[in-house]
């Protein structure tokens, strides 16, 4: 079974597109099941608005008006450069666009360690750019000219933030540690910044490291944040007069270093260097976040003689509120903070993609290209809030409801947001004014909360007032957008189904809907999208439309059947629509994913993942499978390995109802097999259908072994590996993350790359691996000679450089010192990468989009003498999982 997010054809449209049309994220059993509808050739309702007298209203718009400018760079989004990366999904950016990010910062984070792991030179005043990678400096964002063009086409200012160090330049060796050589420091951020502005970047603002209040960011003292600040601020200045220098980036956490000491002491010695003072906040109220932010602009701009410009907070979010409250602080907040242009410079919410960290999960959009709708609806309900203010009159809102309104004239666009904070209905009379400026203008009503956004009517105005009444869901928003002229997005579609959560062979019944919010009539057509290539689709309407009026509405009732099974997190599937206007080419148009899960009754892995093999050997893979059904399940398990390849045949296969099972698949490799990786497909064949996975064969020529695998359990003091039903069963590991154990042989002795090794147990609550943060550690050897050792490791949060000190019976002491990869990307050095996951756990139940890998090391010995110990030094992020030992002819 092969999953597609999008059919091959579609890819490309698809991931051009501009404009888009949001599903309906609730199911909506409670007004509207799928399966009931009447069956017809092409279903056209109106949703076209009812306007009431405009007489006496509780609310007046005057949008001929004028106030104070909105601050579309308060409605920033932190680590797009994520999302942009994650080519798994073609889609995710596109979401991205439809919530209007034009004129927002983006904040792009680039890091010392992964621009330059090794001194190019040693002088800093020179760069070498062939060891200077800037290239590698932005996490995820791959190329970096192509990136910052892409931020340029939607004129988005960037916010640069420069964290953290590298080891060699480290004073502690560790990537937080302050720089040995500021000047180093200061020649990394030119370069970075040098490199944006070549490729076309708007860069406006730069901060100074990230969160240096605590400790796993900063281990200096405040005095020496404060001299390298100044230093590379004034590097800045001096090569990009143009650009805006900031810090000390704190974080609000009680549990970090004092925020009003380093605010304090900020100010003091960094006043005459700093163009912006920027923090993050976590879980404040709006008003109070901004009353604190205005005092400590004052202490500012008295320090640094009345030109700091202003505050960035360039994290925030509040982290402990349920969905519903979650969506109206959002809002709220985004309301209140839009009149503060003249207070913030900048404003991030954290974060885009979603992320998870300790508790907490973030993001307003999936890996995938689905939102998460609690966080992604109020910056929708926002989207066209833009341009300056305009006054609100009336006889008042009710207590609990807040409003704004705006008129961008450059954009035509008027927006009205209100947003509801009470537990029930609120329906107001609104009247909305208009310039005398004969412009058609087309309205779009949006009902939104933390679930759903529903557009739920439409109408067109030319000039005068227009009157309406309109109801706020509870805990919800009502958007008014109002466009002038013929907009671009004009189409807006949605996709519900009856049920999201399947079994294989299963039936759904969905419902896609296009409706018309433009001013002209359009023609077109609606098709799903997403789903399994080999899934049945069936049309039960007509799918398109002719000539379709403003607020005219096409709903197309699709039967999908699941015929294979989705990844566990579900597919991302979705409306793509495409319509066009009288005289004008085709548009293309698409709704956020609806994620549909299908269930496939055996859940199995190839462990490991890869597997090496050397020519003329009899070789395996294991394969462990689990029944997810409620019942017994028997077909017929099978491999396809690389022609020529002698395996074991095809066999029938039982698992019963909640059991496991496992199943070895030996082949041999032909003599003269060329070297290389080598794909294998497993097999599970259920009621006439395969469900498959790949694995990897690397074929090597390795040494032959005579593997003396060592206990080291006695040192085990922490747990990389967690089940799938214990995401939170990590000891001593020093993060939220953590190794998948199904990708991995718990208490098995297996072989890789030609040694074999006793591999832990990883049950809940088991040690497995030794954690080198409390070292240095002396690990007593079996006394034999030995031409060699290997260690299987993990290094995390970066690059390491370890010396591992071999001592011999004889009292004889040799140093080694190995080079291994951070665990998340692949192997730079002279280690092997022997397991490999396709994602890894957070402890809030989430699969994280990396791929974590555990590594081997091979250090060689003097087979002459005896071994005795093997010691390693103090290391933090650095994990010891099992040892063997190459045992000599003679012992």
């Amino acid at each position: 079974m092969k999953n597609h997010l999008l059919p091959g054809l579609l890819i490309g449209v698809l991931s051009l597109l501009s404009a888009g049309c949001l599903h309906m994220e609730d199911r909506g059993k409670d007004d509207m099941t799928v399966e009931n509808l009447p069956s017809g050739e092409a279903r056209i309702r109106s949703v076209k608005l009812d306007r009431i007298p405009s007489g006496d209203t509780d609310l007046t718009v005057d949008f001929a008006g004028e106030g104070i400018p909105v601050g579309r760079e308060l409605f920033g989004l932190v680590n797009y450069q994520y999302l942009y990366g994650n080519k798994k999904s073609p889609v995710a950016s596109m979401i991205y666009r439809q919530l209007k990010p034009e004129n927002t910062q983006a904040r792009v984070e680039a890091r010392f360690n992964l621009a330059e792991p090794e001194n190019d030179n040693g002088d800093p005043g020179i760069l070498d750019g062939g060891r200077f990678f800037s290239s590698e400096a932005l996490p995820y964002s791959g190329d970096t000219a192509a990136f910052y063009s892409d931020l340029k086409d939607m004129n988005q200012e960037v916010l640069l933030l420069l964290d953290y160090n590298t080891q060699w330049n480290s004073t502690t060796g560790r990537f937080n540690g302050p720089p040995s050589s500021e000047e180093e420091w200061a020649e990394f951020a030119l370069a970075i910044i040098s490199d944006a502005v070549a490729s076309g970047a708007d860069v406006k603002y730069v901060e100074i490291w990230n969160e240096p209040n605590v400790e796993n960011y900063w281990s200096g003292t405040l005095d020496e944040y404060y001299s390298l600040f100044n230093k590379t601020s004034e590097a800045i200045h001096k090569e990009f007069p143009g650009i805006l220098v900031g810090g000390p980036v704190l974080s609000p956490d009680p549990s970090a270093g004092d925020f009003s000491r380093w605010i304090s002491g900020f100010i003091e010695n960094c006043g005459p260097y700093a163009d912006f003072i920027s923090f993050h906040s976590y879980s404040e109220n709006p008003d109070s976040l901004i009353e604190k932010s205005k005092e400590i602009l004052a202490r500012f701009r008295a320090a640094a003689g009345g030109t700091g410009p202003g505050i960035i907070i360039s994290e925030a979010d509040y982290r402990e509120l349920t969905p519903d409250d979650k969506f109206n602080y959002l809002l709220n907040r985004q309301i209140r903070l839009a009149e503060e242009s003249g207070t913030f410079l900048g404003f991030h919410q954290f974060c885009l993609p979603r992320y998870s960290e300790g508790a907490y999960d973030f993001g307003l959009i999936d890996t995938d290209g689905s939102i998460i709708p609690h966080n992604y609806n109020p910056y929708f309900a926002s989207r066209s809030l833009r341009g300056r203010t305009v006054p609100l009159t009336g006889s008042g809102l009710p207590v609990g409801v807040d409003a704004i309104a705006s008129r961008d004239t450059g954009g035509e666009m008027e927006s009205l947001i209100l947003n509801n904070n009470l537990d029930r209905d609120i329906s107001l009379d609104v009247r909305l004014d208009f310039p005398d400026d004969g412009k058609e203008r087309t309205l779009s009503m949006f009902t939104i909360d933390s679930r759903t956004v529903r557009l739920t009517g439409t109408d067109s105005i030319i000039s005068g007032s227009a009157a309406y009444r309109i109801t706020i869901p509870p805990s919800g928003a009502v958007s008014l957008e109002i466009a002038s002229g013929r907009q671009e997005d004009f189409i807006f579609g949605t996709f519900e189904v009856d049920d999201d959560s399947l079994i294989v062979g299963d039936s759904t019944t969905g419902l896609l809907t296009v409706t018309n919010r433009g001013s002209v009539p359009v023609s077109g057509k609606v098709t799903l999208v997403g789903q399994n290539q080999d899934w049945d689709v069936e049309y039960l309407d007509s799918r398109s439309f002719e000539d379709m009026n403003n607020g005219d509405s096409l709903s197309c009732r699709v039967r999908i059947t699941a015929k294979s099974a989705t990844p566990k997190e579900g597919a991302a599937v979705l409306a793509y629509i495409q319509a066009r206007r009288s005289g004008e080419r085709s548009l293309s148009f698409a709704g956020i994913p609806l994620k549909l899960r299908v269930l496939a009754p055996v859940d199995f892995d190839i462990v490991p993942r890869i597997n090496y093999a050397a020519p003329g050997e009899d070789s395996s893979i294991l394969v462990k499978a689990r029944n997810s059904f409620t019942e017994d399940i028997r077909g017929r398990l099978s491999a396809d390995f690389p022609g020529g390849w002698s395996h074991s045949p095809g066999q029938d296969y039982m698992v019963k109802e909640g059991k496991r099972a496992e199943y070895l698949l030996s082949f041999t490799l032909p003599e003269g097999t060329e070297p290389g990786e080598y794909p294998v497909k497993v097999s599970f064949e259920y009621m006439g259908t395969d469900f498959s996975r790949e694995g990897i064969v690397f074929v090597r020529d390795y040494p032959r072994r005579r593997s003396l695998p060592v206990d080291i359990s006695a040192y085990f003091d922490s747990d990389l590996f967690t089940g799938e039903d214990a995401f939170d069963d990590v000891d001593n590991f020093g993060g939220p993350f953590s190794y998948p154990a199904r990708f991995y042989p718990s208490g098995e002795t297996a072989g890789q790359y030609g040694w074999t090794f006793a591999f832990p147990p990883t049950e809940t609550g088991m040690l497995n691996a030794l954690r080198l943060d409390k070292g240095p550690y002396r690990i007593s050897l079996p006394e034999y000679n030995c031409s060699g050792l290997a260690v299987l490791v993990s290094a995390t949060n970066g690059n390491k450089e370890i010396e591992f000190a071999l001592e011999y019976t004889e009292g004889n002491r040799e140093t080694v010192t190995k080079k291994i990869t951070d665990w998340c990307v692949d192997a730079k050095y002279d280690e092997v990468e022997v397991m490999k996951a396709p994602y890894r756990h957070l402890t809030t139940g989430i699969l994280q989009d990396a791929e974590p890998r555990i590594t081997l090391i091979n250090i060689e010995t003097d087979s002459g003498r005896k071994l005795k110990s093997l010691s390693v030094p103090q290391e933090s992020d650095f994990w010891l999982i099992a040892l063997t030992l190459d045992k000599a002819e003679e012992n």
